[in-house]
């Protein structure tokens, strides 16, 4: 038995510094850890007096109200990683007074489980109506770190009431909707990518107003920090108070990640596919995990077992940080042969109590599934 410390990765958007580190037997961190203050995904706020109109009388808080701006529901396939940043200054201090957040964000950002998941895109929705004052189309859509400045393709859509939202890190040339043209609440204005300042591919949900040529942020989020009304028209439970949610896991080989188990936050980015079988005579194998979670102290532990119910391997950690958006992936010498095939599987403990098993198959050879990439066409 091995124990290790807490592990995490944070995604968040600002300047990173990404490293894979090893911290312990058989176990490796991917880090990507904030270097100074938040770039705030890289969006450009600037008044352009051609497109823009500065906010001159009250806002009034129930004149535009938005709807979740996806198909998918929270924790179905998408999640929260980061809320606005509503306090001043340094620190952090999200809408339920919490730190889901970074510092100077000015958005929520929604991630995707990875580039496989964006690859089927995933539209997003106009969350109130309005006209279309800006767009950007052409720019690169599967960036995996930031700090570059690069360009993201992004919707900008001005509502009634003289408020805006931006829809940052889009897709290339998936935008659909036209400069001028009035969209519909609910109508597909593009769909989900990683342009820009952006390590994985997530929507920047932004919506604000300009006062004296000045972008000024709105925080849609109604809670103990900012009690100013929702502008949701139903509101999701915050998500920085949760002890231990399990977002997606797997079993990989080496063949599946360019010979190297121990290195594979990109693999983990684009979507690692598990094998169809997994040779008895593999030296190692990986187990990888994303969750999410608030600090509590409390164990995690990945037991390995055969198909018989025989433990084969265990490793435990203990949640000593908080967890936005965290990966930990364990490499356990492997090789039993093929005395015992069949189902084995990784089962996940969280304070002693199981989590999830993941299955996979033992047999005399590794077989994986062929992994397709997207070339020019588009799914829409």
């Amino acid at each position: 038995m091995k124990k290790i410390l807490f592990v995490l990765i944070m995604l968040t958007c600002s300047s990173l510094m990404s490293q894979v580190q090893k911290i312990g037997d058989d176990l490796y961190m991917y880090s990507q850890k904030p270097t100074g203050d938040a770039d705030n995904c890289g969006v450009d706020h600037s008044f352009d007096p051609a497109i823009h109109e500065n906010l001159t009388s009250p806002i009034d808080a129930s004149a535009t109200t938005y709807i979740w701006p996806f198909d998918e529901a929270l924790d179905d396939g998408v999640n929260i990683v980061n809320y606005v940043d509503d306090l001043a200054g340094s620190g952090i201090k999200d809408y339920d007074d919490g730190s889901w957040s970074y510092n100077g964000h000015q958005g929520t950002d929604i991630t995707l489980q990875n580039f496989r998941h964006m690859d089927r895109c995933v539209r997003v929705k106009a969350a109130a109506s309005g006209t279309v004052v800006q767009i950007s189309i052409n720019n690169f859509d599967r960036n995996t770190g930031w700090g570059t400045g690069l360009p993201a393709n992004l919707v900008q859509i001005r509502h009634s009431d003289g408020t805006y939202a931006f829809y940052y890190h889009l897709m290339k040339k998936s935008v659909t909707v036209k400069l001028g043209e009035f969209v519909l609440q609910g109508q597909t204005i593009g769909y989900v990518g990683s342009s820009g300042n952006s390590t994985d591919a997530h929507l920047h949900f932004e919506p604000g107003y300009y006062t004296g040529n000045t972008w000024v942020k709105r925080d849609p989020w109604q809670g103990t920090y900012n009690h100013s009304a929702s502008l949701w028209q139903s509101q999701y439970p915050y998500v920085g108070d949760r002890d231990f949610k399990m977002i997606d896991c797997g079993v990989y080989t080496s063949s599946l990640v360019g010979g190297n188990l121990d290195s594979i936050g990109n693999y983990i980015k684009e979507g690692i596919y598990q094998p169809n079988s997994v040779s008895g005579y593999e030296s190692k194998i990986g187990f990888w995990l994303r969750l999410q979670g608030k600090y509590t102290g409390k164990q995690v532990r990945f037991q390995l077992y055969k198909s018989n119910g025989v433990l084969f391997s265990e490793v435990y950690f203990y949640i000593s940080e908080q967890n936005q958006y965290s990966y930990y992936y364990w490499t356990p010498d492997f090789n039993p042969g093929i005395s015992v095939t069949g189902n084995w599987y990784v089962r996940v403990l969280y304070d002693n109590v199981e989590k999830y098993r993941n299955f996979f198959n033992v047999q005399l050879l590794t077989s994986n599934r062929p992994r397709l990439y997207p070339v020019a066409a588009k799914c829409f």
